[in-house]
């Protein structure tokens, strides 16, 4: 249960600043007046909240991974699985870079700056 706990903590103190910078910034409205929000803001705001989740988890799976490591006391398979979770994680970091490196050339390419 201690585990679980702390584990849980582990995660909110990455997962919380993270939502936090994913969040739009506030601005006060004109009545009466529709917020001018084109397709390439949209796109945009999406693939940032998406990054930051990508990066949210890829931290948590390289804390996983770290614990297997430590934990593993020369187990093969700890060390396989911890492995596989750091894998994971650089994966995950690559695969979201990508992404949005794609996704701001598409907006940028056709649908201008």
């Amino acid at each position: 249960m201690k585990k679980v706990i702390i584990l849980t903590l582990i995660f909110l103190m990455f997962a919380v600043p993270m939502l936090a910078l994913g969040a739009a910034p506030v601005v006060p409205r004109t009545p009466g007046l529709a917020p001018e929000i084109g397709p390439v803001e949209i796109i945009d705001r999406v693939v940032g909240l998406i990054w930051w989740v990508i990066l949210a988890a890829s931290s948590l799976l390289v804390i996983i991974a770290a614990f297997f490591f430590l934990t593993s006391a020369g187990d093969g398979e700890k060390i396989e699985k911890a492995r596989g979770f750091l894998l994971a994680a650089v994966l995950g970091i690559v695969v979201g870079a990508a992404a949005r490196g794609l996704a701001g050339l598409v907006t940028a390419r056709f649908m201008g700056p």
